[in-house]
């Protein structure tokens, strides 16, 4: 290296030295003689006529949490407090040039700024024993008071729209002890009428839709016409509701789908009724973990509360419609032989009708019409002459099992059977009698077990559209609230 460009280095460097030594000197020598007589606990004003301004800002660097249980927000901000000290002014060339200095806190004035609605139980709500940083001070008496801090405030959470939810959640900062109108005045302003959420950090559950501020004069009740300054700031945060779709809305949505096809199981089906009680469970206790994620209120009753509650009333109709399907199909006619009038209605009913459903048949009964004796009478008039009427009844169904005995009519089939037979042949008959009425119970019970199974049919097919109307209808109105809320 060339000598002479090691000689300008080393003098450069000693120059930087000097100055850096001279301008340390001179910084301590301003500092004792700034506060070698000065007062940190009095307002920094000459003139106790004049109001004191001290600009207050805030920046959002991110939100911890909001705890719905404790209605409670925990934020991390940037604080960031100017004021003008009288009393602390100098000429930057009567020292070596500085024009700002940094000193610790305790050593200047500061205003008592307070968090209003404050939730932290363990620190005091003073912002001066939060922010512990430094302050600057400029040579024209400027001081700024920049500090990173943690605040928890008290956030009422309206649940109405949960969990399409926008929560406003107020930060109200305003001075303890100095109010603006007693002794030397002090106005505490906003910077902007907004908060700073440049450097925002984008959270997980909620989106944040700004931080509008504003400031105004309020009174408090223990001191009768003397108005405060109070600055009130709005976190206006959005819930994301991906989450709340896949964990609260969809486990609810498959369980009423189940729910309409338990309205498919046949009425014999006793799990039918098994089925619908393990839906009606599972649904109550899909509603006690969505109940551990939001505060009990009685303000109001939140949406998905509001679906749940649907659900689970549409899982009970079907434990009672289950029930009551089951219960007419184990069910029988009536002494007096007549259907009883809620089967006889779903099934034939106008309900059936409006639901498609097809009326019952009815069959027809008695002997053939081509069974005719030539004299014109029937084969049920000429028995009457020699049996009773229950006889006959048997007699015609025999005489249509045996048809090589029509040409002598049924009386003589009778006649010669009991002309011919003994006793044995009277108990063949008793035989052919009681085969021939179990026969019509049989088709008795076939034809209610169809009238059953019509009203059965009918009543599921009314569950099934009316839950689908009122899921329909409750799908509309969530996707419309959801809508709107990403529309504000």
């Amino acid at each position: 290296m060339h000598p002479t460009l090691i000689l300008h280095t080393l003098s450069f460097l000693l120059i930087c030295s000097l100055r850096a030594t001279s301008g340390s000197k001179a910084e301590q020598q301003l500092q004792q003689t700034l506060f070698k007589n000065h007062d940190a606990t009095s307002i920094p004003i000459k003139n106790v006529s004049e109001i004191l301004m001290v600009n207050f800002d805030i920046a959002l660097r991110s939100v911890q949490k909001l705890n719905e249980k404790s209605q409670t927000l925990d934020i991390a901000a940037w604080i960031r407090i100017t004021w003008i000290d009288e009393f602390l002014t100098w000429d930057p060339s009567n020292y070596s040039g500085v024009h700002t200095i940094n000193v610790e806190r305790n050593k200047v004035w500061k205003p008592e700024v307070v968090l209003y609605n404050s939730a932290d139980p363990e620190d005091s709500n003073l912002l001066f024993d939060k922010m512990t940083t430094n302050v600057i001070i400029m040579h024209n008496g400027s001081v700024s008071w920049l500090a990173p801090v943690l605040l928890q405030s008290e956030c009422t959470i309206d649940l109405l729209h949960f969990p399409f939810d926008t929560q406003r959640c107020p930060l109200t900062f305003g001075l303890w002890t100095v109010p603006f109108s007693i002794g030397p005045r002090i106005n505490l302003t906003l910077v902007n009428n907004y908060g700073d959420i440049a450097n925002y950090k984008s959270n997980g559950v909620f989106q944040l839709n700004g931080m509008p501020g504003r400031s105004e004069l309020v009174y408090f009740p223990c001191c009768p016409g003397v108005p405060y300054v109070r600055l009130q700031y709005e976190v206006l945060l959005q819930r994301r509701t991906v989450f709340y779709f896949v964990d609260f809305f969809f486990p609810s949505l498959v369980i009423n789908i189940l729910l309409l096809v338990s309205y498919t199981l046949p009425p014999e089906c006793g799990e039918r009724i098994t089925f619908s009680v393990s839906l009606l469970l599972a649904l109550v206790l899909h509603m006690m973990h969505v109940a551990d994620s939001i505060p009990p209120t009685s303000n109001a009753v939140p949406m998905v509360t509001k679906f749940l509650s649907i659900s689970v009333a549409f899982s009970a109709v079907s434990m009672i419609i289950s029930a009551i399907a089951v219960s007419w199909f184990l069910s029988r006619k009536s002494a007096d032989g007549k259907i009883p009038w809620a089967i006889r209605v779903m099934a034939n009913g106008y309900v059936s009708r409006l639901l498609c459903v097809q009326p019952q048949q009815q069959p027809t009964r008695g002997p053939p019409a081509d069974v005719r004796k030539e004299n014109g009478r029937s084969d049920r008039e000429e028995v009457n002459h020699v049996c009773s009427e229950s006889d006959a009844a048997v007699l015609d169904s025999v005489r249509l099992r045996f048809p090589q005995q029509k040409e002598n009519g049924t009386a003589g089939f009778i006649t010669r059977l009991a002309a011919h037979s003994n006793d044995q042949g009277w108990n063949v008959l008793s035989a052919f009698r009681l085969i021939m009425h179990q026969f019509e119970e049989k088709e008795l019970e076939e034809e209610y077990e169809g009238v059953v199974r019509r009203a059965v049919c009918a009543l599921d097919r009314f569950a099934t559209i009316s839950m689908l109307i009122v899921t329909i209808i409750c799908g509309i109105y969530l996707m419309f609230i959801g809508t709107q809320t990403y529309i504000k």
